[in-house]
């Protein structure tokens, strides 16, 4: 009877590891020297924030994601769940290009595998807001829950932007 020992199964794995990080270190590496992780437009299968930005420049991913993001509807509930106010049309810019210029380099790997096996390129950044438009702003400036008298401020207060 013949009884593996632990060592060399061991050994098998630490070899397959090694091959496995291996192949994606060369694969990563020739990455970085295709003309698709040098030019500025995402590869495609791409997704930023659930919005699909195949095949676009930065410049133009930004102005999809901005106007897809202009979209949303922002509801203010209070502590029993209920309504107390309903944002839209927010007409705001976003401070992204820098995000979306170094997408690639900050999902590296994922890049590279959607490169050569063609997986989706898929990752989320921060929406960080530059201007609001002045719609928005008298939507909000204009909401009944903040002029209630003696209202007591929010500690908890809190942004669920999930849909």
């Amino acid at each position: 009877m013949y009884k593996a020992s632990s060592s060399s199964s061991t050994a098998v794995s630490t070899a397959a590891a090694g091959a496995a990080w291996g192949a994606a270190a060369a694969m990563t590496g020739l990455y970085l020297k295709s003309t698709d992780y040098t030019a500025e437009k995402f590869p495609s299968g791409t997704s930023i924030n659930g919005i699909d930005c195949s095949g676009l420049t930065y410049d133009e991913a930004s102005s999809k994601l901005s106007s897809e993001w202009n979209k949303k509807t922002l509801t203010v509930e209070g502590d029993l769940n209920d309504e107390l106010a309903k944002y839209t049309n927010f007409n705001c810019t976003y401070d992204i290009s820098k995000q979306l210029s170094s997408l690639k380099h900050d999902h590296l790997f994922k890049a590279a595998v959607n490169h050569y096996i063609h997986t989706p390129l898929s990752a989320n950044i921060p929406m960080k807001v530059e201007t609001c438009g002045e719609e928005f702003k008298e939507q909000v400036l204009s909401s009944e829950f903040l002029t209630i008298e003696n209202a007591t401020e929010s500690t908890d207060a809190y942004v669920d932007v999930s849909d």
